[in-house]
């Protein structure tokens, strides 16, 4: 779940191996778009990571987290190393910034 589209209201996401199926509305039918992004075990992680009202996606493999801040595939925008593989992630505002950032719990 996340505010994909900046409205303030969070709406859903189905992903299926390592693509993403993004919906607007909660309502039924068809997804509004759909990427890939990641490799099918990585887990996806969902943020506003750059403060502009807009979720969108990183996934972590092992202790790499590969953050987006557009709902595209391809590269990475940023790759950051947190943490051992092991750790449980958390993702949110920490500060009150309006920015989401990561946590992590041993």
């Amino acid at each position: 779940m996340g505010d994909w589209d900046g409205d303030g209201e969070d709406t859903l996401v189905a992903k299926r191996g390592k693509t993403y199926f993004v919906k607007n509305e909660i309502e039924g039918g068809n997804a509004d778009f759909e990427f890939t992004y990641g490799r099918e075990p990585d887990l996806p992680l969902v943020g506003d990571w750059n403060g502009d009202g807009e979720d969108t996606f990183a996934v972590r493999r092992g202790n790499v987290v590969y953050l987006n801040n557009t709902l595209v595939g391809g590269d990475a925008e940023h790759e950051v190393s947190y943490g051992k593989d092991t750790d449980e992630v958390f993702v949110g505002d920490w500060d009150g910034d309006d920015v989401d950032t990561l946590a992590v719990r041993r």
